[in-house]
């Protein structure tokens, strides 16, 4: 692998977490979307930052996770994909 796989990993799965939020609630306003997708990257981080369980907090992990939730808005926004 290479350094800062992780951070792909993180941007992937909030994309495809989006993009699958949008899928599954069409009529959700943008607004919700992204705070309700935004306080679940938050969420993970800090319940990292407060478990002993190996795994730690990192801001540029929550930085990859909004970049993919961004990346999803663009895609269903900006290309109208009629999600």
């Amino acid at each position: 692998m290479f350094p800062g796989i992780d951070k792909l990993i993180h941007l992937l799965t909030f994309f495809v977490l989006g993009i699958l939020f949008k899928l599954s609630f069409p009529k959700t306003s943008l607004l919700f979307y992204f705070i309700t997708l935004i306080f679940y990257a938050i969420l993970t981080e800090y319940l990292q930052h407060i478990m002993a369980l190996g795994r730690e907090a990192e801001l540029l992990d929550l930085v990859a996770d909004c970049l993919g939730i961004t990346i999803a808005i663009f895609i269903v926004k900006f290309l109208k994909l009629n999600l």
